[in-house]
């Protein structure tokens, strides 16, 4: 050891490190040798001159090259003294079998960016123990920038560590050779073996290491130290004989791949070992976090009062009761004593953050407080029946058996689905606004009137009961959908109709619910004017003018020809038992004075009390009301027997009666109809306006207003028909011809009209073809029914029957027909007309007839006598024409 220090002291001559890099000025090793090295590139080391390249190596201050970490090295052109530096130690001195490498790692250099920029310069010294020197034993070039050089030496025949001192160094094999109780490659490790170590609580103890120690002299038992792997010494080592140790441990924790480290002096060594911490488990781990466990005694300890039991498994709630909810799911109320585990503050109340409720195998969510005997939390849908209900904090919980029960009750068909919604706790519907029945199968949606329109269609409203409507509503006139619909609410929805004619049924649909009225809509034939007529004559010119509809006429004068004209006359009486009426009109013979019956101021006094007046009498009646089907056939009549009067004013006055309609087919009931007539009598000419159209009521006429209400049709294709009857009637018997015609008017007044003339006398019916049906203007219909009626006609009297045809309606229709007395220009002609002449008498007898007159005088006196009692007869008859006429062929 000494030789190999004093060695070591010659090739060294102990230099400083601080001489390191003082441009070679540090002592060589060995000789000063020229070696040659060829430049890689200019300037690289050496130049080109043949002086001696000196390689000097500044190893360390140290006797032991080993344990050098840091080194220099340059080399020194003596020619040219140039000194390259060849850079400094690149990481220790790597051991090799035979030696030592040293690697060092010069300056930057651009030519060498494939060596990393550097020169890179490896210095093998391998052991010679018969070379006390530093002998050069090869130079190698291995690439650009890469060189090797090898030297031989003592000096490198040593061992790692220099063992450690508790070794001797084989020169010849470069090893050491250890103590026994030290081991490695430079017996720097305790060669100790160790079979088990004891186990204790994490609390720590004394623990035995069992083992064999016999190697282990005293100075290494005297100085051993213990300690594992979380750097916690075992205090009190003592070796109770070769095989086992005690010490005392102290607290700690389990974990995997513990080691123990036993040390003395440099010496030392790691061994993995099997040791475990031994614990007492608690119960139900104390319920973590609500309890903390006691490892060494196994108990646990719990954190809140809330807790309970050995291992805090114990959750102090009390539960009576739960709401059951259906199978769906909801809210739950949960009724019990909940004062423990409610938390409060003086401004929050508050549950357990890790409290769980849980029903079944959900865990009900959105847990309320309401207050200490009461929670609420929404329970999750489930399947039918009754569920645990486990309350639960961490591991701590109140078990309470089949608590909650999950209901699903069926319901009847379902609800039908999806009209319904069924109550699965009490198997009851609870049905849309649509339907209703215990299982919502019956619609509720229905029609009860659609009002009409036009011919070409428009808004319309529809009544009924149609709930509250989905996306799928619609409403069907015939085949066309009603559009724009407009619900205003669940019994009123308006929309526009498409045109159409006729009767159409009514459908309306929702989803799978549906509702038909059949034949409940109605198109109305739009009103119409009257067709221009031609002029022929329209009289003078104070009398009427031609214009685009026909014949205008200037008052008084009226009519088609304007011809006549309106006469005044008195109000007639009043009829109390039913509403017809009787206007008397007196005139001369052969008069043609336009005021129609007045004082005869034409002729005189005498005259007056020598002619016998003529007397003309207009009677309008009321005769039926009649019930016809699509084809005008007679379905129902009705006949009126009792009329309710009421004056309304002087010269307006009202009838009413009811008529009793027989059940149509499948009704039980009959129904009953109100029909009011109300008169009134006009003294000069006003302006009236019906159903939207205006009206010049002359002087001396009489209005009906006829109002027929809640009438009970057999079909909606039926319409009603009011038969009026109107009459004229002279005393005279002889010289004169009677007539009645029926057409349109030309007056603008869209009317139709009736003209019963006896004689130069006329009665004039204005049938208006429009009425106000369910309070809107319709179209109606006039006819004349003389041709069915058979009316009683001859030449001093004439009938007429006027049938006044309304369609279809739901509610009221009114009509309103007016009479005027009319005198004409001229008297009735023959031709169509009826008549009976004085001459007519005479020439129509026979020649036996003419021979009896002359030959049998008591045939003769029999006729003067006949005439006498005749002429009586119709003196009496005069004086009580005006007010005893009788209504006749009413009910013909």
């Amino acid at each position: 050891m000494v030789t190999l220090k004093k060695l070591f002291s010659i090739i060294f001559l102990i230099l400083n490190l601080s001489f390191c890099y003082c441009g070679c000025d540090f002592s060589s090793i060995g000789e000063n040798k020229k070696y040659n090295f060829t430049p890689a590139f200019t300037g690289e080391y050496i130049s080109n001159s043949n002086g001696l390249n000196i390689i000097y190596m500044n190893l360390c201050t140290t006797t032991k090259i080993s344990q050098c970490t840091t080194t220099s090295a340059c080399i020194k052109d003596t020619s040219t003294l140039k000194i390259t530096d060849l850079g400094s130690q690149s990481g220790p001195a790597i051991f090799l079998p035979t030696g030592i490498l040293l690697t060092y790692k010069s300056q930057s250099y651009p030519e060498c960016a494939l060596l990393g920029g550097v020169v890179s310069t490896n210095f093998t010294i391998e052991c010679d123990d018969m070379d006390n020197s530093f002998t050069l034993d090869s130079i190698q070039q291995f690439s650009t920038c890469s060189y090797g050089v090898k030297y031989l030496t003592k000096l490198a025949c040593v061992c790692p560590g220099d063992c450690s001192s508790h070794g001797q160094c084989n020169t010849k094999k470069v090893q050491c050779e250890c103590n026994t109780y030290a081991g490695g490659s430079s017996c720097n490790e305790l060669k100790i073996k160790v079979n088990t170590i004891s186990s204790t609580t994490i609390y720590g103890g004394v623990v035995s290491i069992s083992g064999d120690f016999t190697n282990l002299p005293p100075t290494i038992r005297n100085n051993l130290a213990i300690k594992f792997s979380w750097e916690t010494d075992c205090e009190n080592v003592e070796f109770i004989n070769n095989s086992t140790i005690q010490c005392s441990i102290n607290k700690g924790y389990n974990g995997d791949e513990i080691e123990v480290e036993f040390s003395s002096g440099d010496l030392s060594s790691v061994i993995p070992v099997n040791f475990r911490y031994v614990e007492i488990p608690c119960q139900f781990n104390c319920s973590y976090p609500n309890g903390q466990c006691d490892r060494i005694r196994g108990i646990c300890t719990c954190h809140y009062n809330w807790v309970d039991g050995v291992g805090c498994e114990i959750l102090k709630t009390k539960t009576n009761s739960i709401e059951p909810t259906t199978i769906h799911g909801g809210n739950t109320n949960i009724v019990g004593n909940y004062s423990m585990i409610i938390n409060k503050t003086d401004d929050f109340t508050f549950l357990p953050t890790n409290l769980i409720i849980k029903i079944g195998d959900s865990q009900c969510q959105d847990i309320k407080i309401l207050n200490d005997t009461n929670l609420q939390c929404t329970v999750l849908p489930g399947k039918q029946g009754k569920k645990d209900v486990i309350f639960s904090s961490g591991s701590s919980m109140d078990f309470n058996s089949q608590l909650f029960e999950y209901f699903n009750n069926t319901c009847l068909l379902n609800c039908s689905y999806p009209h319904g919604d069924c109550n699965l706790f009490t198997a009851v519907c609870t049905c849309d606004s649509q339907t209703n029945g215990d299982g919502c199968e019956h619609s509720k949606l229905v029609i009860q009137s659609i009002d009409p329109t036009d011919e070409p269609g428009g808004l319309t409203n529809v009544y009924g009961f149609f709930g509250i409507p989905t996306s799928n509503f619609s409403i069907k006139i015939g085949d066309s959908i009603c559009d724009n619909l407009k619900i205003i609410n669940q019994t009123f929805i308006q929309c526009i109709v498409p045109p159409g004619k006729g009767f159409k049924s009514v459908k309306v649909s929702d989803r799978d619910l549906s509702f038909t009225g059949d034949l409940m809509f109605r198109y109305f034939a739009p009103i119409v004017t009257n067709a221009p007529k031609q002029c022929t004559n329209c009289g003078t010119l104070n009398q009427g003018y031609c214009g685009s509809q026909g014949c205008i006429c200037n008052p008084p004068w009226m009519g088609v020809d304007c011809q006549s004209q309106y006469i005044i006359i008195p109000q007639p009486s009043k009829n109390q038992s039913s509403p017809s009426v009787e206007m008397p009109t007196f005139a001369k013979p052969n008069s043609t004075n336009n005021n129609g019956g007045g004082s005869g101021s034409d002729t005189t006094s005498t005259e007056n009390e020598s002619i016998e007046k003529n007397v003309y009498k207009s009677l309008i009646a009321i005769v039926k009301l009649r019930e016809l089907d699509f084809e005008s056939n007679e379905i129902k009549s009705f006949t009126f027997n009792e009329w309710i009067y009421t004056e309304l004013t002087p010269s307006k006055y009202q009838y009413n009666t009811t008529i009793k309609v027989p059940p149509n087919q499948g009704e039980l009931n009959e129904t009953e109809s109100n029909i009011s007539v109300t008169l009134e009598w006009f003294e000069s000419s006003t302006n009236v306006t019906f159903a939207n159209e205006n009206l010049i009521m002359n002087p001396s006429s009489i209005k009906y207003t006829i109002d027929i209400s809640q009438y009970q049709f057999s079909s909606k294709l039926n319409q009603l028909q009011l038969v009026m009857m109107a009459e004229l009637s002279s005393n005279k018997t002889l010289d004169l011809c009677s007539n009645s015609e029926f057409g349109e008017t030309s007056s603008g007044d869209n009317s139709n009209y009736i003209k019963i003339q006896v004689d130069n006398h006329s009665l004039y019916g204005r049938f208006i073809k429009r009425a106000i049906i369910d309070s809107v203007p319709r179209a109606i219909g006039n006819v004349q029914l003389d041709e069915s009626m058979k009316p009683l006609k001859n030449a001093s009297s004439s009938q007429s029957y006027i049938g006044i045809v309304v369609p279809y309606f739901e509610k009221q229709i009114t009509i309103d027909p007016d009479f005027s007395v009319l005198i004409d220009s001229k008297s009735v002609s023959d031709g169509n007309s009826i008549c009976i002449h004085q001459d007519q008498l005479i020439s129509g007898l026979t020649k036996s007839q003419i021979a009896g007159i002359v030959i049998g005088c008591i045939a003769f006196a029999c006729c003067i006598t006949a005439m006498i009692i005749y002429s009586i007869h119709k003196s009496k008859k005069d004086k009580t024409l005006v007010s005893n006429i009788t209504l006749r062929n009413l009910n013909d």
